[in-house]
């Protein structure tokens, strides 16, 4: 049954990663993960991957021996790795079943998918919230700090001017592409599976590690998103899509993401050092920082968004560039609820949200 719980939290931290606006996280510290997460990665150095390493290569040699293989599981149960798999298996799991799925959601039904993440947020601070050991007027202020922080980062990411630059920057590539196409609509040849057809350049895939580290950085601070990083750098339309395309099972996309994934692992190593170093001489103030990160990322997940139209949006498919007519792209520029009918679809939504977290925080209770 635990280890049920600890996929269900992994696969929940994955679905967290899809959203823009919503931190992986805030799930991990909401579920009451995080500083095990962080302990788990702060562990993580060369001496112990040697040790590791030992291990496994002695179970080898003595022909999987029983005692050998026991003192490796007894290792790797001492040092959290059972406990980092199920997370990562779970999470995993679900950025490759809902890729596609939160893509479709985010372009046709944004208000509610938005709506149903704010609700979760609003009634998931109490959960941190409970970890401060002594509370003290004064921790009010890294609150603050962490709200105004969010607020800023997310006011100062516009995805419709980076949808709008990357759709510029493809433009030529597409009219070059009509050139040598008979009929200027005609779709881009199906490509074979595990085909390499050159779709990124190496100047991307090297921007993509950096990309990576950057943004799992960001992601294991709660209430900072990876996926709002993403839109920042130009690379989340590019990453979901990448995911949702790996059906087709076309190497660019396997070497992309394995890319992305060398970046990630960089970050994460990197960044998780500093969290817990922060935790341990720091408790209660970087609670609350982490508090105010949570409540700041409220402002980015107000269902209700500047929408702008794009006449001709160009985008990379299969082999080739595809133009796609009147595409619609949500601003950051927040805005009330244009009719009563999509302020009543967005407050259920949010109660949703609400009586969904609402188990999590009534067994945090118990």
């Amino acid at each position: 049954m635990q280890w049920l719980k600890m996929y269900v939290v992994g696969f929940l931290i994955g679905l967290a990663n899809l959203i823009p606006g919503v931190s992986g996280g805030t799930f991990a510290l909401i579920l009451g993960v995080y500083e095990r997460l962080i302990g788990f990665l702060n562990r993580i150095d060369l001496n112990s991957i040697m040790v590791l390493l030992a291990l496994v290569l002695r179970w080898i040699k003595t022909g999987l021996k029983k005692a050998e293989g026991k003192r490796l599981l007894t290792y790797l149960i001492e040092q959290d790795y059972h406990f980092i798999t199920v997370i990562g298996v779970g999470a995993l799991s679900c950025i490759l079943a809902l890729s596609s799925l939160m893509k479709y959601l985010l372009l046709h039904q944004f208000t509610p998918t938005y709506g149903y993440f704010f609700g979760l947020i609003i009634l998931s601070v109490i959960i941190p919230w409970r970890m401060i050991k002594r509370f003290k007027p004064w921790l009010l202020l890294p609150l603050v700090m962490g709200i105004l922080i969010t607020v800023w980062v997310t006011a100062g990411v516009n995805p419709y001017e980076k949808v709008l630059s990357k759709s510029e920057l493809l433009k030529e590539q597409y009219q070059s592409q009509q050139l040598t196409v008979t009929g200027s609509d005609k779709a881009p040849a199906p490509v074979d599976k595990f085909s390499y057809i050159g779709k990124y350049t190496t100047g991307e895939y090297l921007y993509i590690v950096f990309c990576g580290v950057v943004a799992i950085s960001a992601m294991v601070l709660p209430g900072i998103s990876g996926s709002l990083v993403m839109i920042l750098m130009n690379q989340y339309f590019t990453v979901i899509s990448a995911i949702a395309n790996l059906r087709n099972l076309l190497l660019d996309d396997l070497f992309f993401l394995a890319a992305m994934g060398c970046g990630i692992v960089i970050g994460l190593l990197c960044f998780a050092r500093f969290i817990d170093f922060a935790l341990r001489r720091f408790h209660d103030p970087m609670v609350s920082f982490l508090v105010g990160l949570i409540i700041g990322s409220l402002y980015a997940l107000w269902p209700f968004k500047q929408a702008v139209i794009i006449p001709s949006y160009y985008v990379k498919a299969g082999s080739g560039i595809e133009r796609v007519d009147n595409f619609l792209v949500y601003s950051n520029i927040n805005i009330l609820p244009p009719d009563s009918q999509s302020a009543i679809i967005a407050l259920l939504a949010v109660v949703a949200g609400m009586i969904t977290m609402y188990f999590f925080v009534k067994k945090e209770q118990a």
